[in-house]
């Protein structure tokens, strides 16, 4: 592993403490960048689904019932054109305000959702269209008060039906446009879960991958180096001055206990040394006096012999 243009470490040289900090700091690092990324993607898919809730839904909403109250209020004004009763035409009267305060008041609470350049220009067209449909209502409907039915019947066909789908006709585009919005918020809401979902599986499993990755040069690191030492040591005990001590070259801790199993080995095969010589002195000693005891037995031969020799002359 490289570590600068002056030289290069080995991977065994560096510190077990090193190594374990180093190991722990990037599994910790993951955690957090993976842990970050989920509360974002959490937070995003939140937003977008209040975005539906507090835009989408609500404009969808409002505008589907001012379209149910434009056919309502048109209905209401043919209804009224055929009432030929006062007191009818007054109650049919009621509800035509009423269907038209309700478009006003849906109005009202649409308009501060509008989002996009498009749709305000098609609303501003609806806006347009129904103006003129309340203008032709309310020139059919003084026409119908003052006794002219007939001429309000043919108003109403020709101008206030043809204005009332004109008008839910520039709304019809105002509900396209928000049902597109709509969605493509959701598209997008389904296309950020899916790609948050596959980036967290793969940043789990090289998670995973790394924990792997961690523990195999770990172990490569520790574990089997300690476990060759001990081996060794055991070698050592066993009287086998002749073993290689392994990772005797490293400069980490377990550097340093094969730098201190070696001096043990070192002292070893000194001590065998120091018996052979003892041993070697000891076997010198036997063998002089054994050396010494023959020549003085022979000695003593001699000299009987000569004795002997001495008396059979005489």
């Amino acid at each position: 592993m490289t570590i600068g243009p002056l030289g290069a470490v080995r991977f065994c040289d560096i510190s077990i403490r090193t190594k374990m900090a180093a190991a722990l700091g990037i599994l910790v690092l993951m955690i957090c960048v993976t842990g970050w990324f989920s509360a974002d993607c959490i937070m995003r898919v939140h937003e977008t689904a209040e975005d539906i809730n507090s835009t989408w839904l609500p404009e969808i909403r409002y505008i589907g019932d001012i379209r149910y109250n434009m056919a309502r209020h048109r209905a209401i004004i043919g209804r009224y054109l055929m009432a030929s009763a006062p007191d009818q035409k007054s109650q049919i009267g009621d509800g035509v305000y009423l269907a038209e305060k309700n478009v006003e008041d849906l109005r009202k609470r649409y308009e501060p959702l509008i989002a996009s350049a498009a749709e305000r220009t098609a609303y501003d067209a609806f806006v347009l269209a129904w103006q003129a449909y309340l203008a032709a209502c309310a020139k059919v409907l003084a026409t119908s008060n003052s006794g002219d039915n007939a001429e309000a019947m043919k108003f109403f066909v020709t101008e206030v039906s043809t204005g009332g789908l004109k008008a839910e006709s520039a709304m019809d585009r105002v509900v396209e446009i928000n049902l597109a919005g709509g969605k493509a918020t959701e598209q997008s809401g389904t296309g950020l879960y899916l790609s948050s979902r596959n980036v967290l599986m793969a940043s789990v499993g090289f998670s995973i991958l790394l924990t792997l990755v961690a523990g195999y040069f770990l172990t490569n690191a520790i574990a089997r180096p300690i476990e060759a030492i001990t081996m060794t040591m055991a070698r050592l005990a066993g009287g086998d001055s002749d073993v290689f001590i392994p990772a005797s070259g490293q400069r980490d801790e377990i550097g340093q206990m094969a730098g201190a199993v070696l001096v043990f080995k070192q002292q070893a095969i000194e001590n065998i040394r120091q018996a052979e010589q003892i041993r070697a002195a000891e076997l010198e000693a036997i063998n002089f006096r054994t050396k010494a005891i023959l020549d003085k037995a022979v000695s003593l031969l001699l000299d009987h012999k000569r004795r002997g020799n001495s008396v059979l002359s005489a």
